[in-house]
């Protein structure tokens, strides 16, 4: 949800070309810093779940790999059932496989100019070209 006073947002078609510039700038480099963030938290995860861990488990030492030792963890943070149990699950299933959404949609084709006259839906497509350039 947007934060601060939406009525005073103005949309990119109605700044000027320096401006879009420098939104577009400022988005860009946010975005390769992000992705730079990912790229590190999916780098130390791969280098944890490659490693070899000695762990006591109920007083005996053993010796798992990465895997093992996540599979341990896990089991233990989901049996917490808590709200930070989820956000360790879903910040460590991002960094390692990506955030992937799967959405589903039914979707009905409607001629929104059904009856117009070729003269009223010529305005239209003259009206939704100055808007969207």
């Amino acid at each position: 949800m947007a934060r601060g006073n939406p009525d005073k947002l103005i949309p990119q078609n109605k700044r000027t070309k320096k401006e879009q510039s420098e939104i577009a700038r400022k988005g860009g480099i946010a975005s390769g810093e992000a992705r730079r963030e990912k790229k590190r938290l999916s780098t130390i995860y791969g280098e944890m779940l490659a490693g070899k861990y000695e762990v006591t488990i109920n007083g005996e030492k053993q010796k798992l790999d990465g895997a093992e030792l996540v599979r341990f963890i896990m089991r233990d943070v989901l049996m917490r059932r808590d709200s930070a149990s989820v956000s360790l699950l879903k910040e460590i299933r991002e960094a390692t496989e990506g955030n992937k959404m799967n959405i589903e949609a039914t979707v009905e084709q409607v001629d929104a100019t059904e009856g117009m006259t070729y003269e009223q839906k010529k305005k239209l497509a003259e009206e939704w070209l100055a808007k969207h350039r």
